[in-house]
């Protein structure tokens, strides 16, 4: 129309559609095709700007979104319920803001993403960053339970990682912790468990139950390597949160019988935890294995003071350091110099500095 020649970039299409909330209901519906063809075209925009499509335009018609999601209508519905029912529109809804982060339509999106275990991949990458974009203003106990849920799924469990780790903390829930850590062991052909145990460290530990600190616990002291792994892991992902008695006591004998990755998994647990994490079993433990003639287990002796920092500086571990200084193979000499190096100006007692200038 000649209207619109003048308007090129459309701003005053987003202009009315920002002012729609503006005018009462029964002028809405008495201007009814007016309304409906503002919300239309207003969505054709935003679509080719959201997904990239031949036009380009700047990006003030997302801003219109908002307030489409409140009085617009399209095909007589409104524009956020029309937008649940199209898998190529719902992404328009990372953009409406607070006011469709409800309950209610998350659980919808979330549905969607469920339901499509072999669909399209950009459809599932669409849905996870709406259900992104809303689970922060729509969080509520039901919205958790039902991620907990989701992530025992080893079908959905990797699709469930963002939304989980974008939440943070608010989801450090005791269920929501169980999953994740449940999901270590879920099969992952491409990233193996690695994004699982970021979810996990950015949701962080704070909500765990004790008993499943106690399950990990058990599962360190046990027979099995890989599950003595996984659960340093965990630990290792929770952080500070972990330090309970079980856990350092169950840690202690996992750096003495602990080979392989498994005794570098409870050195990076160690790690982890910090300072707490330096109780009289810990380096006990540490000190024994850093004058091993094994050189991984040296290694993971040194990995472990490297989070404990002065808080190692124990007349006993410092002894120990020493008599490392002056053994005669050269790679225990080298382990216990890198400890010391780690621990700090708290290792400088005489008989330390006095083996460094040997």
């Amino acid at each position: 129309s000649i209207a619109e020649s003048y308007d090129i970039a459309r701003y005053r299409l987003v202009l009315a559609a920002i002012c729609m909330c503006e005018v009462s209901a029964a002028q809405r519906r008495l201007h009814a095709i007016e309304v409906e063809r503002i919300t239309s075209n207003i969505h054709e925009w935003c679509v080719r700007e959201i997904e990239g499509m031949r036009y380009h335009f700047p990006y003030h018609f997302v801003s219109a979104l908002p307030s489409l999601a409140q009085v617009g209508v399209i095909c007589g519905e409104g524009y956020a319920d029309w937008l649940l029912n199209r898998s190529g529109a719902v992404s328009c809804l990372r953009y409406i803001g607070a006011s469709v982060a409800t309950t209610e339509i998350f659980l919808s999106v979330l549905a969607r993403l469920c339901n499509r275990k072999e669909g399209n991949k950009l459809d599932t990458t669409r849905d996870v960053r709406v259900a992104e974009a809303i689970v922060s203003d729509a969080i509520s106990p039901e919205i958790l339970e039902e991620l907990a849920t989701r992530l025992r799924d080893p079908d959905l469990h990797q699709q469930m990682l963002p939304i989980v780790a974008h939440l943070g903390g608010r989801a450090s829930t005791a269920a929501i912790i169980s999953a994740l850590m449940d999901g270590l062991s879920f099969p992952s052909p491409f990233f193996g468990n690695g994004i699982t145990a970021q979810a996990l460290r950015e949701v962080g530990g704070a909500g765990a139950a004790p008993s499943t600190l106690d399950a990990q616990a058990d599962d360190l002291c046990g027979p099995n390597e890989k599950l003595r792994a996984m659960s340093a892991q965990a630990i290792s992902c929770i952080g500070v949160a972990a330090a309970t008695p079980r856990i350092l006591a169950a840690l202690a004998v996992g750096l003495r019988t602990c080979y392989g990755n498994p005794l570098f998994q409870v050195a990076h647990a160690v790690k982890s935890i910090g300072p707490p994490a330096a109780t009289p079993e810990m380096l006990t433990a540490i000190a024994e294995g850093l004058v091993s003639l094994d050189n991984g287990i040296r290694d993971a002796m040194v990995l472990s003071v490297s989070g404990l920092g002065a808080a190692a500086a124990t007349p006993h571990l410092l002894e120990s350091l020493g008599a490392g200084l002056r053994d005669p193979n050269r790679d225990v000499r080298t382990a216990a110099a890198k400890a010391i190096g780690e621990i700090g100006e708290m290792a400088a007692t005489p008989e330390i500095l006095a083996g460094l200038v040997a």
